[in-house]
């Protein structure tokens, strides 16, 4: 909606943290893939904040992770009841309000606080996922809550044709979607822009896999 291009820009968090190679901040995610576009998903768990924070899944063989503290501050700009966070937060503190954390989305809500104003401390874990320990994973069976949740989409036969020629020969997950996200690069003419329509729906995919121009939206629904 045009948010991308303000021509100014606006402060909306500070952070100071001891992680040497700080990722994504992150408040909101959108889940869901239909014919519309990406939404949110329904939040599954409601974890009072106050009551404290589940203890992070062991990720598994092969699999490094270290744990950082930040201090974050929101500034006016930022007046949402969602909590700009690390993902895999494992302590927030000093936070002002009710607020909630659903695990599956990994996001902190609340329906009567806002994030506009508060300073807290956030303590976190990072997985570092090496390619040796994903392609030694093992598969997810077909009725997982995850796999459904994340494997529905809009029917579009040009959009499962080109997946399937993608894959083939592929037998893990992992060489699957290593071979998809192969495809969205320089070397097969994709390249990013600002300047293009904003859908994310099944016929505006397949628009993006033929013009191969787009930004972020764009680039995880195709995904």
């Amino acid at each position: 909606s045009g948010e991308l291009q303000q021509g100014k820009d606006r402060e909306m968090v500070k952070v100071t943290t001891n992680d040497p190679t700080p990722q994504y901040i992150r408040f909101g995610v959108a889940d869901e893939l239909n014919e519309q576009g990406f939404r949110n998903g329904r939040r599954i768990s409601n974890t009072a904040l106050d009551k404290g924070l589940p203890a992070p899944q062991d990720p598994g063989a092969g699999v490094r992770t270290d744990r950082y503290r930040a201090t974050i501050e929101v500034t006016q700009e930022f007046d949402m009841g969602l909590l700009p966070i690390y993902s895999t937060p494992v302590a927030i503190d000093d936070l002002k309000g009710r607020w909630y954390f659903d695990a599956n989305q990994q996001v902190a809500y609340s329906s009567g606080s806002s994030a506009r104003k508060q300073k807290f401390d956030l303590e976190y874990v990072r997985a570092s996922f090496s390619a040796a320990a994903l392609r030694q994973a093992s598969t997810l069976p077909e009725a997982d809550p995850m796999v459904k949740q994340y494997t529905l989409m809009p029917d579009n036969k040009a959009v499962q044709e080109r997946v399937d020629e993608l894959i083939k020969g592929k037998t893990s997950p992992y060489e699957k979607v290593r071979a998809i996200y192969d495809f969205f690069s320089e070397a097969n003419g994709f390249s990013y822009s600002l300047q293009t329509q904003s859908g994310t729906g099944g016929t505006a995919i397949v628009d993006f896999l033929t013009n191969k121009q787009g930004f972020c939206q764009q680039y995880a629904a195709a995904m």
